[in-house]
């Protein structure tokens, strides 16, 4: 039996001869598994290459666990909110919104890894790997589902290992992915506001996606809600001006990206009106409350 045609993830597997490696290494078969030292088989794990008997060796069952965890308690995180934000509502053109809904690079990484990669993506694993359990295939939003329910079966079962073995070295690559841009998400803080305690008034950062903050001056935590309103009356009583480069380095620290280049052409539209000087002529410093005004965020905090 070719093991090339037996290992695809959109076949179950049958063979339970075939084993991966690890690291993307090609897949070897089970007599691959024992060298001989002379004349003495030695048995190591498939996956991990450690002694192991008979085949797994416990750590790489113990991390196919935690890898089915993280899953069942991350992906919903990840199907219904992440993939979301990221792709928010940032407008080609630049439109001012919150730095964490803008970038359409983070949301096709979170496809890519979810459903769309042809090589590799998570549901196509994990409804693979459950066919082979003769468990039905988990629709787009049920990943999580999909993944507590292969943690409740015995994977590790005679007639089943080389099968957990191939899909649960999969699975532990594309959660190494998602589990860095997780990271990635969360290490990126903004300022959401400034402490409204009036001993404080200190800037207060924390992700773009929190739903609270704990100001590091004065340690009172405030709702994402109260800093933002607060952000939003600052921005618009403001007196700061200066140039498109300027007003979008400002609009920056509030975690608001816009590109210099849009701030111009609101100006160069008649919607950003310049700054006089004294003898009545335009000048190129903006108002930033203005500017703030023309943002998708403005908008959005205005809503009602």
């Amino acid at each position: 039996m070719r093991i090339g045609h037996e290992t695809r993830l959109g076949t179950p597997l049958r063979d339970a001869q075939a084993y991966p490696r690890h690291h993307g290494s090609p897949l070897r078969t089970r007599q691959d598994c024992f060298s001989t030292t002379k004349g003495t088989a030695r048995v190591t794990c498939p996956m991990c290459h450690n002694p192991a008997t008979p085949t797994i060796c416990d750590e790489c069952k113990h991390q196919t666990a935690r890898d089915l965890t993280w899953l069942a308690t991350n992906c919903d995180d990840l199907e219904t909110n992440r993939i979301n934000r990221a792709y928010g509502t940032h407008k080609g053109n630049g439109g001012g919104g919150r730095r964490s809904e803008a970038p359409t690079p983070v949301r096709e990484a979170i496809a890519d890894a979810l459903y769309l990669d042809r090589t590799r993506n998570l549901k196509q694993t994990l409804n693979t790997w459950a066919r082979c359990f003769n468990q039905p295939p988990a629709p787009d939003g049920c990943l999580a589902k999909q993944a507590r329910i292969l943690n409740s079966l015995d994977l590790w079962a005679p007639h089943k290992t080389a099968v957990s073995a191939i899909y649960s070295t999969e699975m532990h690559r594309i959660v190494v992915r998602l589990a860095a841009i997780v990271a990635n998400m969360d290490e990126t803080k903004i300022r959401l506001g400034t402490c409204p305690n009036p001993e404080c008034g200190k800037p207060v950062y924390a992700p773009a996606d929190a739903r609270e903050a704990t100001c590091a001056h004065c340690n009172n935590t405030w709702t994402a809600t109260i800093l933002r309103r607060a952000t939003d009356t600052e921005l618009c009583e403001t007196d700061a001006e200066g140039t498109a480069g300027e007003l979008a380095v400002m609009l920056d620290t509030f975690g608001i990206e816009i590109a210099p280049s849009t701030i111009r052409s609101w100006a160069s539209r008649g919607k950003l009106m310049p700054i006089l000087d004294k003898h009545g002529h335009a000048t190129k410093h903006y108002r930033l409350a203005d500017a703030y005004k023309l943002t998708d965020t403005y908008k959005q905090q205005h809503l009602d």
